[in-house]
């Protein structure tokens, strides 16, 4: 069996920018590229992948560039003929916005892609979704064991609190000084 492999040009389709901009969507594009390669070839790697994507319409939204890091797990990968196995990697991924149609080829063409070992395009929404890196305090101190949660019915809020706790906490919503005292009251264990 032989493997179809797409190039850039192929993936080109010259529709109307027209109806390109009617039905698009917002994508995630992750991937891993080999780490038998330099951080200077992952990155033309990168640019290739952002090349693909330019040239199938698609509008970039942001980016990060690859960076080595160590897989969760082994992947094997088939390459010319026999599985190499990876540790390591270079995490890059891309946020753009595009037609579905164009982001099937986009996705067909990255199966094809022998430098890259795995990659995933989502569906997703264009604000950032990034969490910031927690602080991390150096301690000298042992961390206190966490607590476990009670049983049931043993230090749990009763029902009523509850409900008026999360009723009054509605946003736009002014509650009275005697309410919160009543709220905070039923909170108290």
């Amino acid at each position: 069996m032989s493997e179809e492999t797409h190039t850039q040009e192929d993936m080109v389709d010259e529709q109307p920018q027209e109806e390109h901009e009617e039905s698009t969507r917002i994508y995630e594009l992750g991937f891993w590229v080999v780490s038998s390669l330099s951080l200077e070839q992952a990155s033309g790697v990168f640019g290739s992948v952002k090349k693909t994507l330019e040239d199938n319409g698609s509008v970039f939204i942001s980016e990060e560039l690859p960076k080595e890091k160590e897989l969760a797990y082994e992947i094997h990968k088939m390459i010319k003929g026999s599985y190499v196995r990876f540790e390591r990697g270079y995490f890059a991924w891309i946020k753009f916005e595009m037609s579905p149609e164009h982001a099937q080829r986009v996705h067909t063409w990255m199966e094809s892609q022998e430098d890259t070992i795995r990659h995933v395009l989502i569906i997703t929404v264009r604000e950032n979704t990034l969490v910031p890196s927690r602080l991390v305090h150096a301690s000298t101190e042992t961390p206190e064991p966490k607590k476990k949660a009670p049983a049931p019915g043993v230090g749990a809020l009763p029902i009523e609190a509850k409900v008026d706790a999360e009723a009054s906490t509605q946003e736009g919503e002014d509650i009275s000084e005697e309410e919160l005292d009543k709220t905070i009251d039923n909170l108290v264990v």
